[in-house]
């Protein structure tokens, strides 16, 4: 669905950039955007791609949390003032919703800062012998690893097939799209090498995020 809907745009001349893969040097957050927009203003965004079912994207009064903050981390690296998130049916593409998102500094500061504490203390416990780094990760998080370290490793599949099991859960739980980002990133990865964006976390100022 992704890929059909960036085709779409790319066709239109409203895309600019797909796959732009993100990284902040200080924190080592990273991510993958969908698509780098053109708007009919004339000025360039960004936009994340969700799939829901038509039942839950029926149902859904405003953008997902989780969501906004991925999106927002997005505008942060890119120094954007705002976004935009878009959901798709995957039963009916012709059903979407679209949310802008503007630039939250505070959200920003608050997810980072959730994000390192929770770094933090896993080192500690690793320290201790509390408990085993690997073990600690999502699902998710061990397939975004392994499609960076192993990704013909049987391990790899594994964890891919335990997820693949988990689909309907992972969908309406707005955390699928990112399992299928990982396994076409780690499709491509080696084909191409994609572009790269890289910031410092604290590097720009809430005034940079204005046009």
């Amino acid at each position: 669905m992704h890929r059909l809907i960036q085709k779409l745009w790319a066709n239109k001349g409203i895309q600019v950039a797909s796959e732009v893969h993100v990284q902040d040097t200080l924190t080592g957050i990273r991510g993958t955007i969908d698509s780098y927009i053109r708007t009919k203003d004339g000025y360039e965004t960004v936009v994340d791609i969700k799939t829901r079912s038509s039942k839950a994207l029926a149902e859904q009064k405003g953008p997902l949390d989780q969501n906004v903050s991925q999106i927002n981390f997005y505008e942060y690296t890119l120094g954007l003032p705002e976004g935009f998130l878009h959901y798709v049916s995957r039963d009916d593409p012709s059903m979407t919703k679209t949310y802008k998102v503007k630039f939250d500094p505070a959200r920003l500061q608050r997810d980072v800062g959730t994000i390192m504490q929770a770094k933090n203390q896993v080192q500690n416990w690793e320290k201790s012998g509390k408990i085993n780094r690997w073990e600690f990760y999502s699902d998710i998080d061990k397939l975004r690893i392994l499609s960076d370290t192993a990704p013909y490793s049987e391990t790899y599949q594994a964890v891919k097939q335990k997820l693949m099991y988990q689909k309907d859960r992972l969908e309406e739980l707005g955390e699928w799209d990112e399992v299928v980002k990982i396994i076409q990133h780690t499709k491509s990865r080696w084909r191409s090498t994609g572009s790269t964006i890289t910031s410092t976390w604290g590097r720009r100022s809430a005034g940079r995020h204005s046009r």
